[in-house]
């Protein structure tokens, strides 16, 4: 009994001893704001106070990513933040708060977006793709990044670029950088890097049918209701990818929760064929779309997603 009891204790005090190794922020509040300074230098952009630590916090419910959020301006009035990252000491977020105010007051632009705003003409998308691409080369984009899509936001007034991340060749789901400036003049507004995998192996063994096939059954699975379970034909599939995922189920049960080891895995995404059928979608109890993902090597159910 007593050996069991310091056993306990032992397992205990390990967990312990883990999570506080994984709370550990590697950049110190110093560090943080030196390498925020750097940027801000870097990018030119200009500030009137001195930036100060706000917080720190968790990136997508994954606990070994965490960031140290620097901030310029008084509480409740920030003017720009920095995101840094907590292992590698990186700048993984931007935004400047100050200069979009700006431009939203020089052009009296409603902050409330159910009001319509009559924003001055914008930069066609070719400039708008120029400004953004030499912002890229000052950032210092990793080569693994491939250029994805520019869109115009009217109601926030920004030109927003996106690069996704590949690995031999495979597109990571939910891996990428985005760029943001203002529509009317190109001024630098916003940045985010969003890495959460890691390389893997990517060999592919189990074919693309048997995926879908697999993924069928489990929506099977989600139809609780036997009324539900009779619709499962009026779900079609939407796509079906190889990406490098995240798992997020444990022992099967799809959760909340990332692990950090990606998986090349098939991305299944099944819909309702016609969701604009009143009966059939509460027959359903409302589940649009259900995201399947199988590892592509063994076939194990690594996670997913459903809509309501």
């Amino acid at each position: 009994m007593l050996k069991a009891r310091y056993a306990l204790i032992a397992v205990v005090l390990l967990v312990i001893i883990s999570i506080k190794l994984l709370l550990v922020c590697k950049v110190s509040d110093k560090e943080a704001i030196t390498l925020t300074k750097a940027f801000c230098a870097k990018m030119a952009v200009a500030y009137n106070y001195e930036p100060w630590v706000l917080t720190t916090t968790f990136q997508r419910l994954m606990l070994h990513f965490r960031e140290k959020e620097v901030v310029v301006g008084k509480t409740g009035d920030y003017k720009l933040s920095v995101d840094i990252n907590c292992n590698n000491k990186e700048v993984v977020g931007f935004h400047n708060y100050d200069l979009r105010d700006q431009v939203f007051k020089k052009y009296n632009i409603s902050f409330d977006n159910r009001k319509p705003c009559k924003w001055p003409p914008f930069l066609p998308e070719s400039d708008a793709k120029k400004v953004i691409f030499s912002l890229a080369n000052k950032i210092g984009l990793p080569q693994n990044m491939e250029f994805s899509y520019i869109a115009l936001d009217k109601a926030t007034g920004t030109w927003s670029a996106t690069w996704k991340r590949k690995y031999n060749e495979y597109t990571y789901e939910n891996d990428f950088i985005h760029i943001d400036v203002m529509a009317v003049d190109g001024e630098f507004v916003s940045y985010g890097k969003f890495f959460l995998g890691e390389p893997c192996p990517t060999v592919v063994k189990i074919p693309k049918e048997k995926a879908i096939e697999e993924g069928l059954k489990r929506v099977y699975k989600f139809l609780i209701d036997e009324r539900a379970k009779k619709h499962l034909r009026d779900y079609v599939v939407m796509s079906a990818e190889l990406k490098i995922v995240q798992p997020n189920a444990w022992f099967g049960i799809m959760t909340p929760f990332y692990k950090s080891k990606s998986r090349l895995a098939w991305v299944i995404v099944y819909e309702l064929k016609d969701k604009t059928d009143r009966k059939l979608v509460e027959d359903v109890d409302f589940k649009y779309k259900f995201i399947f993902k199988y590892d592509a090597a063994t076939g194990k159910f690594v996670g997913g997603d459903y809509s309501r």
